[in-house]
């Protein structure tokens, strides 16, 4: 996945916030206080990213032809479209991923669009689970050790999180740690 992408007109969408591959590809060409700060940014909101092998070119594509064919795609059509919808579309695209389509405060990118966080090709975790789970794997990869209390808090106080007292069964920590490793990150 290429770090530089185009998306098409009059798409909004953060493809390093929710497109996995592109996020793995920004991690492994940047620093760490680059990557820091992006995910500061996050706060500890929950992140729903997409895992398929579409590039962001081709979703926008897709859904551009899907809002073509629906006489949607224009800013009128569209925000139209939308107070019909309870001010959303659900659409779903060639890998049975969908994706969330809101109005945008840009007046050019007036179409906001993000991965339903129930369709498939879609991952959710929580800003913190996330930080967590990159520090995590930087620090195992240095250290050659095992996943434990003491890297687990050693991560999370990299990344400005408060230590945890005992680690619980954290599905959402083990869950991120498979998706990072199995790209490794």
């Amino acid at each position: 996945m290429k770090l530089n992408y185009e998306i098409l007109l009059p798409f909004k969408f953060n493809a390093c916030k929710h497109h996995w591959l592109f996020f793995i590809e920004f991690v492994r060409n940047s620093d760490d206080n680059q990557v820091i700060n992006l995910l500061e940014s996050w706060c500890n909101n929950y992140i729903d990213f997409y895992t398929g092998n579409l590039t962001p070119e081709r979703i926008c594509d897709e859904l551009a032809n899907i809002l073509k064919l629906n006489n949607c795609f224009n800013s009128n059509d569209f925000n139209n479209s939308l107070k019909q919808n309870n001010g959303y579309k659900r659409i779903t695209i060639s890998d049975q991923s969908q994706w969330i389509l809101r109005k945008s405060d840009d007046p050019v990118r007036y179409i906001h669009l993000h991965p339903s966080r129930t369709g498939a090709n879609t991952v959710r975790f929580k800003g913190s689970t996330l930080k967590t789970a990159l520090a995590v794997a930087q620090l195992l990869a240095e250290t050659h050790g095992e996943l434990n209390l003491d890297i687990i808090n050693k991560a999370r106080i990299k990344t400005g999180l408060s230590p945890v007292k005992n680690v619980q069964k954290s599905k959402g920590l083990a869950k991120c740690l498979d998706y990072i490793s199995s790209y490794k990150i």
